[in-house]
């Protein structure tokens, strides 16, 4: 599989994911990537996405500050309090490695239950007020950089001003890249949750969200789509035959790779 094993414990397994193999960085990945190396769930898998009239709007104001998004909605979730911690760990996990920790993208995700599309990713300047993560009440953006542990380790990254989503009826779901807000935050009762992406990198985005989506479904998910893009679908890539062989010293042809 390409990967370290660090341990094995009594009740764990410990290996080390290289960068290489960010789908590898949740249970579910991995699980998925070790199955098919087994032979017990062979060939790609393919993810369908239901079409929906779910839209958000990026504005030119959002676009100075981050200029790439990404987003989709998945339903018919039955989180437990494993699940759950599965994808905090995996969106930390993305944050970290694939994002650069948060300087190249950001992930979040929200009770679908608790916003109203169409959404909006927009800039707010540092005397907006929310109610952030973890907080008991409402505080200006100035403040949560200053005073939230999360505005604090990332607060750098926050320009003048700062991005903001919200839904249309002004409802705050997050400040990208540091912090989500505190009513829109998944539970273990959350049945559906918005998901989305922003970063600098437009390839890093699409994939960061489609690893999450990916891990969601093989939980039981369906994912639906949100605005214009949402790719699911394998990618074709062309190989050397000649230079696979010599780079693992065996001796396959066309037929190998039907």
């Amino acid at each position: 599989l390409g990967t370290d094993l660090e341990a094995v414990k009594k009740d764990s397994i410990e290996v080390e994911i290289f960068p290489n193999r960010p789908d590898m960085l949740s249970e579910e990945g991995f699980a998925r990537a070790l199955s098919s190396f087994l032979g017990i769930k062979t060939g790609l898998k393919h993810y369908n996405v239901i079409k929906s009239g779910y839209n958000i709007i990026i504005d030119q104001k959002s676009k100075k500050i981050i200029p790439f998004s990404a987003a989709a909605v998945v339903k018919n979730l039955n989180f437990t309090e494993t699940s759950l911690k599965s994808l905090m760990n995996l969106q930390e996990k993305l944050h970290t490695t694939h994002g650069r920790n948060r300087k190249r993208l950001a992930t979040g995700a929200y009770d679908l239950s608790k916003i109203k599309f169409p959404l909006t990713l927009t800039a707010k300047p540092r005397s907006f007020k929310f109610h952030a993560l973890g907080d008991s009440k409402e505080m200006t953006i100035d403040d949560i950089l200053n005073k939230h542990p999360q505005g604090k380790n990332y607060g750098h990254l926050v320009q003048e001003n700062a991005a903001v989503w919200m839904d249309c009826n002004g409802m705050v779901l997050s400040m990208p890249p540091v912090i989500n807000s505190e009513p829109t935050k998944v539970t273990e009762k959350t049945k559906d949750i918005f998901i989305e992406v922003t970063g600098n990198n437009k390839d890093a985005v699409e994939k960061a969200l489609n690893i999450q989506l990916a891990a969601l479904v093989d939980r039981g998910g369906k994912v639906c789509s949100v605005g214009q893009y949402l790719d699911l679908m394998p990618k074709r890539i062309k190989i050397d035959i000649k230079n696979i062989n010599n780079l693992l010293g065996l001796n396959l042809n066309n037929k190998d790779f039907s």
